[in-house]
């Protein structure tokens, strides 16, 4: 995947993408981009094509993602960012962690410490102990290129999402994710990620479809699109821990430090507990 499905649509606003190997493939920002607040009033919309998705499934997947993450653990429908920790007790990233069913997780990352996420999950589905694979069965998948992500983000997000929906269906609360129907014939996975003081939801749109529902949104007067450097100086505002993911070297908070965030849970029952310790 080299460029956005909405490449197109970018190059039309007057958009900036970013160099190099930067893991987001959306732009940077748009020459509109003014010093006022998208988020506040109104909302923003972003194209975050090239944010890691991977999806783990199957019988094991439960106490995998038991071991891999070291938040609380999710009922189906609820999601929230959650530490997958080394085994010596550093950060491999804080992704955005949802329980899609009763045998299968899906992960985002956005940040520069996907890549290292990414091998580290798939070397923990993996492991062998003496000839015992304690997670024989589980499937994990990269599935980045399947959807587009879009952010909406913002006072007005809820109320332009609601007006794709018919009388009877309702946008997940926060910390929840669930599929939707968007206007009658756009099928979304929808996550409200869970911001204290912030209306963020993620769209997950098929390639085919993102398009209309591009244009679709941006005809909301309260709707701007941003680059997402605006989203991801707005994520670290919202979250303060989101500062150690844009490290690339060995990022190594204490546990003091995770807890303090609401980040960890009570039990040691995660790989890289003993690390946190020690």
């Amino acid at each position: 995947m080299l460029q956005s499905e909405l490449h197109e649509e970018h190059l039309l606003l007057g958009a900036s993408f970013p160099e190099g190997e930067a893991p987001l493939l959306g732009p940077v920002s748009y020459v509109t981009e003014g010093a006022d607040d998208p988020f506040r009033g109104g909302c923003a919309l972003c194209d975050l094509t090239g944010t890691l998705v991977l999806l783990a499934s199957g019988g094991p997947a439960s106490s995998w993602a038991q071991a891999a993450f070291a938040g609380d653990g999710l009922a189906v429908g609820e999601c929230s960012f959650q530490p997958a920790l080394l085994g010596d007790g550093s950060l491999a990233s804080i992704p955005l962690l949802g329980r899609t069913g009763d045998d299968e997780y899906a992960i985002w990352d956005l940040s520069p410490r996907s890549q290292t996420l990414s091998a580290w999950l798939s070397f923990l589905a993996n492991v062998e102990q003496g000839g015992y694979k304690p997670y024989e069965g589980l499937g994990t998948e990269d599935v980045t290129d399947r959807l587009v992500p879009l952010a909406l983000w913002g006072d007005s997000a809820e109320a332009v999402l609601r007006d794709y929906l018919p009388g009877e269906d309702t946008l997940p609360a926060a910390g929840r994710l669930g599929e939707l129907l968007l206007d009658g014939r756009i099928g979304c996975l929808i996550a409200r990620l869970p911001l204290a003081g912030e209306d963020c939801f993620l769209l997950m749109v098929p390639p085919t479809l993102v398009r209309r529902l591009w244009r679709s949104l941006l005809s909301f007067g309260s709707v701007t699109p941003v680059g997402h450097g605006r989203v991801l100086s707005r994520l670290r505002e919202a979250l303060p821990w989101a500062g150690w993911l844009a490290q690339a070297d060995r990022v190594t908070p204490t546990g003091g430090e995770l807890d303090g965030q609401g980040l960890l849970r009570k039990t040691d029952d995660f790989v890289g507990a003993r690390g946190l310790r020690s």
